[in-house]
């Protein structure tokens, strides 16, 4: 078996897509796909984003 590093790129509705191995290949697969956990860290990291933005007086 290959395991291949992957990130969520984006959401899109009811469909996440991944950016898979070195030549970051687009893969779309449904949101519920996803593991509960990859979810979560992403709503966090959007927060925090969306907090430095709002910090910045933007």
């Amino acid at each position: 078996m290959v395991v291949q590093k992957a990130v969520v790129d984006r959401v899109e509705e009811a469909v996440a897509v991944l950016l898979v191995g070195d030549r970051e290949e687009e893969l779309v697969v449904p949101r519920e796909k996803l593991p509960k956990e990859a979810t979560g860290r992403r709503r966090e990291r959007v927060a925090e984003k969306m907090r430095r933005l709002l910090s910045r007086g933007g």
